[in-house]
């Protein structure tokens, strides 16, 4: 029988050291949507050989890795406040850093790094196939858009490559992952500007983190290259006063104005997610017609002001 598609497991686990391969099992299983297989990528070089004749030279690459170009999760969170939610070993291989703050506020919170990265065992299974990569690092995103399931985004996820073999992995759980609440009025209860309520019916984000895999004599990894963070919000002012105040935040040229972003959606303890962005700046807005009315799409970047944006789990 054919590969069915659809028919995809993503398994993943925190390495203790980088690029060991850990024993996955079927609890490291993820409830994904979208995944994107990347089985065989890299950098090819042509070996041009002089010779007589014209034709096709043979291309080697030089770099071979793998790993998946894209997927999602649900976003929201393990529904106990004394557990981390499933799917921050994936953020802490995006260069974000896991605090168990449960202690003091029985939250779980994620904020980005500049060293120290973590890394990923995964394995990718497909009907009768399973194929794993070492040392996998990768960039991460959000998606709260209205009257839709919100996400958290995981793309560019590189890793050690190696050819698949028979299916060895059964009976998936990922009964840790949770299912989520539609962004809606009732469950989305925040989304400020500037600590100001608009309507919103859009919001995307994503890390910006950059990962190139290098394959040179004495190293071999994913590496971090950079994080530039961007995002877009969608937002309909409710009256002239508020779109004044809202261009007063876009107008660089009379002196730069950051504002922060926060975020608040889900309900009950453990379930709840919070995200904030400590300073935002906008670029052009342009508009969008949401019935009948006027909304302005905002793109923002997040400023290296303190933590710089945070991801939490919360009580409350």
């Amino acid at each position: 029988m054919a590969q069915r598609n659809r028919n995809r497991i993503l398994y993943a686990a925190l390495e203790d050291t980088y690029g060991v391969a850990e024993v996955l099992t079927s609890a490291d299983a993820v409830k994904t949507q979208g995944l994107e297989l990347l089985r065989y990528a890299g950098n090819r070089v042509s070996q041009d050989y002089n010779r007589a004749g014209l034709g096709n030279d043979r291309e080697i690459n030089v770099n071979p890795h793998a790993g998946f170009s894209a997927f999602r999760v649900p976003l929201i969170g393990s529904g106990n406040t004394e557990t981390a939610p499933a799917w921050g070993r994936l953020l802490r291989a995006c260069a974000m850093a896991e605090t168990d703050d449960t202690a003091a506020k029985d939250e779980w919170y994620y904020t980005p790094v500049d060293g120290n990265y973590e890394s990923l065992t995964c394995i990718g299974v497909e009907e009768f196939i399973q194929q794993q990569t070492t040392g996998v690092r990768g960039n991460w995103g959000l998606s709260l858009n209205s009257g839709e399931l919100p996400w958290i985004t995981f793309s560019n996820f590189l890793g050690s490559y190696a050819r698949p073999v028979a299916k060895a992995l059964n009976n998936p759980d990922n009964t840790a992952f949770k299912d989520a609440v539609p962004v809606t009025f009732a469950n989305t209860t925040e989304i400020k500007l500037n600590g100001v309520q608009h309507a919103v019916s859009g919001f995307t984000f994503d890390g910006g983190i950059t990962v190139v895999r290098d394959s040179m004599a004495g190293r071999e990894e994913s590496t971090v290259d950079d994080r530039r963070p961007t995002g877009t919000i969608i937002v309909g002012p409710k009256d002239a006063p508020a779109t004044i105040a809202l261009m007063a935040l876009l107008e660089t040229h009379a002196g730069a104005t950051d504002a922060p972003i926060t975020i608040t959606h889900g309900a009950g303890a453990g379930n709840i997610i919070k995200f904030s962005v400590v300073a935002a700046s906008f670029g052009e807005p342009s508009e969008q017609v949401v019935n009948g009315e006027t909304f302005f799409s905002l793109p923002f970047s997040p400023q290296p002001v303190g933590e710089e944006y945070r991801l939490t789990q919360a009580a409350a």
